[in-house]
C-alpha cells in the first residue's frame, strides 16, 4: 500500500469510527444477535456440527444431498460441497479455536484436490461437457479460508492454480472485459456475462487476492469487476421494476423488453441485489471512487423503498445474510440509521422463517424440510455468524474481538500477516496473542504481524481492536512523514538479478528484507545505519522458484514495501 493511500483510508477509519458509536444509540435493534454480537461465536459453532454427520468418513468428503436431521439423502459428493464446506469449517475454527472444524475442512480439501481437478484440460469439474464461473469462483474460497486458518501451502497452491484456471474464462477485450459464464470442457465456446460470473468473483478471489498479496495487477482486477457493477448491473434498475438486469450477452448487451420479470430483463434473487451493494462498500474501501459507494446507496435506497417486494420474492437463506451483512456495511460507511434497521429486519426474518430449533442449522428454502444441496452447505450459515461477531463488535459497537489462528511448526523463521477482515482497514491492530493458551510477544500490532521463530507452532489467538486519533483538522491525519522512500526494482519481472533503489533522508538504521506469497522471509539484503542518501542494492534469486515476491524497507517502526515478480 503507498503511503498516501495510507493516509487517505485511514482518515475514512477514523471518522467512521469516531461516529459509530454515537448513531448506533439511535437505532432500536431487536435482533439478539445484533445487540450481543458475542452470541455470533456459539451460533457459528452449532451451524458448522450440523454438517459433521454428513461427512463420509471412509472417503474423507461431505456429501451433497442432506435431509433436515443433517444424514445425507444419496452418495453424490460435489466438489463445490467440499470447497464450501471447508470455508464454513475454517470461520469456525477461527472464531472458536476448536482444531476439530480445521481437520473436516482439511479432509475435504485433500478428497476435492485429488477427485475433482480436470487433468486433461484444468480447471474443475462439476460434468463432464462443460465449465461455468460459478463452479470456478466458488472452488477458491476453500482453499482460500483454509490457507487464512491454517497457513498450509498446499492450499495456497491449489487456490493460486484453482484461479490461474478461472482465467480461462476471463475476456480482455477492452470494451467488454468481465469474465464469461461459461465454456465448453476445453475451455472453448466461452459465452455470455452475468452477475454471477462478476460480483461472486469478487466475494470468493478478487477481494481476498489483493489484500493477501498487495498485487496491483490483482488490485486492477477487482476494481474492474466493481467497474462492471457500476456500468451495467447498476444502471440496468432504471429499465427494471426492481432489482437489476443479471443475465448479458458476451459483450453486455441486454434487451429491457425481452425478458420474464417485471416486463424486462431478468432478475433472480432478492440476495444478489443485496449482495452486490455489499461487495460495492468493500471495493470503495480499497479505492474510494465515489461511484461505488453511490452505487451501493442506490440500490439499498431502491431495495428500502420497496422492500415488501423484495422480501416477497426472497426464498432461501442466503439471501437474508446478504440482507445484513449489506445494511452493516452501508451503514457504517454513511451512517444512516436506515441501513442498519434493515440489517436488523433481514437477520430477524431469518432467524424467525428458516432456523430449525430442532435440528439446528437452516432450511434451504421457506417452507422447505431439508438443508443440504448442490447450493446449500455450511459456508453461508457460517459466514453470517462470523461477520456478526465482527462486524457487530467493530463496527457498531468499537470493541475488540479474537480470531484463531493454526499455525505448523518449520525450520525457518516465518512472518505471517493477519487479515481478519475483506478490506484493508489501517485502524486495525493487533493488541493481544497467545499460543495455546501461553502469552506470544513477537509481533507488530500495527502491521499485524506475527514473527514464528524456527520450531515454533500451535494454535494462535489474536485480538484485534480498531484504534485511531483524529486532528482537530478534521481533513489531516496527525502522521509522521516517513524519513525514506522505496522505489520499484529494475528489472521487473527479472531473471535471475534485479537492482533495488531506496533514499534515506535522516541518519538512521534500515533493513531492506525480501519475503515470499506466503509471509516468510526469504533473504534480508541490507540491515546497517545509513547517512541521508540514495541507495541500490542488487538481489540475487537464482536459487528461488519463478513467483511474486515482496521486498520491504523498515525504519523506526515504519515500513514501505513493493511487489516484484521472477520470471525463469
Amino acid at each position: 500500500m503507498t503511503h498516501s493511500r495510507f493516509i487517505r483510508l485511514q482518515l475514512t477509519f477514523v471518522v467512521l469510527l469516531l461516529i459509530a458509536p454515537q448513531l448506533i444509540a439511535q437505532v432500536n435493534l431487536t435482533s439478539e444477535y445484533l445487540i450481543d454480537p458475542e452470541l455470533g461465536i456459539s451460533a457459528a459453532d452449532t451451524s458448522a456440527r450440523f454438517w459433521f454427520d454428513s461427512f463420509d468418513e471412509t472417503e474423507g468428503a461431505f456429501f451433497t444431498n442432506v435431509a433436515r436431521n443433517g444424514i445425507p439423502s444419496d452418495d453424490e459428493k460435489q466438489m463445490i460441497t467440499q470447497s464450501q464446506n471447508a470455508y464454513g469449517m475454517a470461520r469456525a475454527f477461527q472464531l472458536t479455536g476448536d482444531t476439530t472444524f480445521l481437520d473436516y475442512g482439511r479432509k475435504a480439501l485433500d478428497w476435492m484436490y485429488a477427485n475433482m481437478w480436470d487433468t486433461t484440460y484444468g480447471g474443475w469439474l462439476k460434468n463432464s461437457n462443460s465449465k461455468s464461473a460459478f463452479d470456478h469462483h466458488y472452488a477458491q474460497i476453500g482453499p482460500s479460508a483454509m490457507f487464512e486458518a491454517g497457513n498450509d501451502s498446499v492450499d495456497w497452491e491449489w487456490f493460486m492454480k484453482g484461479h490461474d484456471a478461472d482465467q480461462n474464462l476471463w475476456d480482455d477485450r477492452e470494451d467488454y472485459f468481465g469474465y464469461f459464464d461459461n465454456a465448453n470442457l476445453d475451455w472453448s465456446g466461452k459465452d455470455g456475462k452475468t452477475f454471477g460470473s462478476t460480483v461472486d468473483g469478487i466475494t470468493t478471489h478478487a477481494l481476498y487476492l489483493y489484500l493477501m498479496t498487495g498485487d496491483e495487477e490483482h488490485k486492477e482486477r477487482l476494481l474492474q469487476l466493481g467497474d462492471i457493477i457500476v456500468n451495467y448491473l447498476v444502471p440496468s434498475m432504471d429499465e427494471m421494476d426492481f432489482g437489476f438486469n443479471e443475465i448479458y450477452d458476451s459483450e453486455w448487451g441486454w434487451n429491457p423488453e425481452g425478458g420474464w420479470w417485471g416486463g424486462g430483463g431478468r432478475f433472480d434473487f432478492t440476495g444478489h441485489i443485496s449482495k452486490t451493494a455489499w461487495c460495492l462498500a468493500r471495493i470503495y474501501q480499497v479505492e474510494p471512487k465515489p461511484e461505488y459507494l453511490e452505487g451501493a446507496k442506490k440500490i439499498l435506497d431502491d431495495v428500502l423503498a420497496k422492500e415488501d417486494q423484495y422480501n416477497e420474492k426472497i426464498s432461501q437463506w442466503w439471501e437474508y445474510e446478504e440482507g445484513l451483512t449489506s445494511g452493516i456495511m452501508n451503514y457504517y460507511l454513511t451512517g444512516k440509521d436506515e441501513y442498519l434497521e434493515f440489517a436488523d429486519r433481514q437477520l430477524n426474518l431469518m432467524i424467525d422463517n428458516l432456523w430449525d430449533p430442532d435440528y439446528g442449522e437452516f432450511y434451504f428454502f421457506n417452507d422447505n424440510d431439508h438443508k443440504g444441496s448442490y447450493y446449500k452447505t455450511s459456508y453461508h450459515s457460517v459466514e453470517m455468524f462470523y461477520y456478526i461477531y465482527l462486524y457487530g463488535n467493530l463496527y457498531l459497537y468499537n470493541e475488540p474481538v479474537s480470531l484463531y489462528y493454526r499455525i505448523q511448526p518449520s525450520s525457518v523463521e516465518r512472518e505471517i500477516s493477519l487479515y481478519p477482515l475483506a478490506f484493508f482497514d489501517s485502524l486495525l491492530t493487533v493488541t493481544e496473542v497467545s499460543v495455546d493458551g501461553i502469552a506470544f510477544n513477537n509481533f507488530d500490532g500495527q502491521s499485524r504481524t506475527l514473527t514464528i521463530a524456527p520450531g515454533e507452532g500451535g494454535v494462535f489467538k489474536a485480538t484485534f481492536k480498531s484504534t485511531g486519533t483524529i486532528t482537530s483538522n478534521e481533513d489531516e491525519i496527525t502522521q509522521a512523514p516517513l524519513n525514506f522512500e522505496l522505489f520499484q526494482n529494475y528489472p521487473n519481472p527479472f531473471n535471475p538479478t534485479t537492482d533495488i533503489t531506496y533514499s534515506v533522508t535522516n541518519t538512521s538504521n534500515l533493513t531492506l528484507e525480501v519475503y515470499n506469497l506466503l509471509g516468510q522471509k526469504i533473504r534480508t539484503l541490507v540491515n546497517k545505519i545509513h547517512s541521508p542518501g540514495q541507495y541500490q542494492v542488487r538481489f540475487d534469486a537464482t536459487n528461488l522458484t519463478s513467483g511474486v515476491y515482496f521486498y520491504v524497507l523498515n525504519s523506526g517502526g515504519k515500513s514501505e514495501s513493493r511487489k516484484m515478480i521472477l520470471l525463469k
